[in-house]
């Protein structure tokens, strides 16, 4: 299954526009949305 999410939602880190190819992190809670890589890995080291 392909998640999808409004090009003009905020990255759950920083809040910019996650644009046309966001990247997702599966978490118990939630699906969090990022607008890149760098944004999507930072949880993972914090």
């Amino acid at each position: 299954m392909t998640e999808s999410l409004d090009p003009k939602a905020p990255c759950d880190l920083c809040s910019l526009p996650v644009g046309v190819k966001p990247c997702f992190l599966a978490t118990p809670e939630k699906t969090l949305g990022f607008c890149c890589e760098g944004c999507k890995d930072l949880p993972d080291v914090a």
